[in-house]
């Protein structure tokens, strides 16, 4: 499946995935018997992943979908069809300086460190 395909085709229960080779898949988030509700907010649960959590980041715009994992959380900005947006562009350094990373949770705290 090429990747545009994965990317077209994911909702927002599931989570797509990039390894260092540069794959893509798609990981759904939900739970079996339905979606992660947490307060009355949708929440996106990163251990669903079975992935390492000190390797694993969430890009969302909505703060309540990474409330049970705010430290892999990167918070983007909403944009709905918005062809000239640039969020992703913007983030690039950051993902340079987590790929090296032992762990996102040091990284990420000292990028968020004023």
């Amino acid at each position: 499946m090429e990747h545009g395909s994965i990317i077209t085709q994911a909702r927002r229960e599931d989570a797509l995935v990039l390894t260092k080779q540069g794959l893509v898949s798609k990981t759904s988030l939900k739970k079996p018997r339905g979606r992660n509700i947490f307060k009355g907010c949708y929440v996106k649960d990163l251990s669903r992943l079975g992935r390492d959590l000190r390797k694993t980041l969430i890009l969302d715009n909505s703060p309540a979908s990474y409330i049970f994992h705010p430290e892999n959380a990167v918070p983007v900005q909403s944009w709905f069809d918005d062809m000239a947006d640039t969020e992703l562009l913007n983030l690039i350094p950051i993902f340079e300086e987590l790929s090296g990373a032992e762990d996102v949770y040091t990284s990420l705290g000292q990028l968020r460190a004023p």
